[in-house]
């Protein structure tokens, strides 16, 4: 997170992540992120969290003194789009087209440009289970989005119209997936932040099999008598699903020492 200090506040102006990577030990790792916008000089709060195996690390917090583009005197911060449903669910059955709709507002106090994008989840990209490819579970090129190119006035909403055809294909599955992107921009050009919705399309021809598989589970020791449990799994089926993850921990003979709720970045776990 980056924040500005405007009098005794911090006040927040962007997010930026980091694609997820593998690092062996003794390797350290520079990695940068464009925040699309110009700054201008002042004081600023730097916070960077970190996640190893779905675990946080305490974050590193730094105050800087920056010196920025001398021709910007405000900070184009993210302003939040919201949006109404944030996932949005269509049933289909093959052959078949279906409309539905998103309403997305903005609490800007001045006029955002919007541009919307549809994508395939980052997840499915290079995957494979199986025979199964993760784009084959995409629905992203049978998505329309009107309008797709918009503005927004402060404290105004706008109703979009997202149209999705499920095509009779050779091979059809339950469940079909795809992102859309909402990019906001100021008026000058400067980014105003991103917000996305999950869309789900269901074939009302075929039943779904969720289905879960743990792959990994490691029991590691903290200081004194603090111990972690770590667990690693996969959605092996063909539907999403949101986990609930618990661990239990019994004696060689199998009486119980403990049962725990497993804590994490919880989220929507696509196939």
């Amino acid at each position: 997170n980056v924040m500005w200090q405007v009098g005794e506040y911090w006040q927040r102006v962007t997010s930026a992540e980091f694609r997820e990577v593998g690092i062996i030990p003794g390797v350290k790792l520079n990695l940068e992120s464009d925040l699309k916008r110009r700054l201008p000089s002042g004081e600023y709060k730097l916070r960077g969290t970190l996640y190893v195996d779905g675990r946080r690390i305490r974050p590193l917090v730094k105050e800087i003194e920056f010196v920025g583009d001398p021709t910007v005197s405000k900070v184009a911060a993210d302003t939040s789009l919201i949006l109404e449903p944030s996932t949005l669910s269509i049933k289909a059955v093959p052959g078949g087209t279906r409309t539905a709709g998103i309403k997305i507002g903005s609490l800007s106090e001045e006029a955002v440009n919007v541009s919307v994008d549809v994508e395939v989840p980052k997840s499915f990209r290079g995957t494979s289970l199986g025979e199964l490819k993760g784009e084959d579970l995409s629905c992203a090129e049978w998505v329309k989005v009107v309008p797709d190119d918009f503005t927004l006035r402060p404290g105004r909403h706008r109703n979009i119209r997202i149209i999705t055809r499920l095509p009779k294909n050779e091979k059809i599955y339950p469940n079909y997936y795809a992102i859309l992107n909402f990019h906001a921009t100021y008026t000058d050009g400067q980014s105003a932040g991103k917000n996305t919705s999950l869309i789900l399309l269901e074939n009302a021809k075929i039943k779904a099999k969720p289905a879960a598989q743990i792959i990994k589970a490691s029991l590691a020791a903290e200081e004194g008598s603090r111990y972690i449990i770590r667990t690693k799994s996969s959605n092996v089926g063909d539907v999403h699903f949101t986990p609930e993850c618990k661990a239990i921990v019994t004696k060689p003979d199998g009486a119980l020492v403990l049962e725990s709720a497993l804590s994490g970045q919880r989220h929507v776990m696509l196939p």
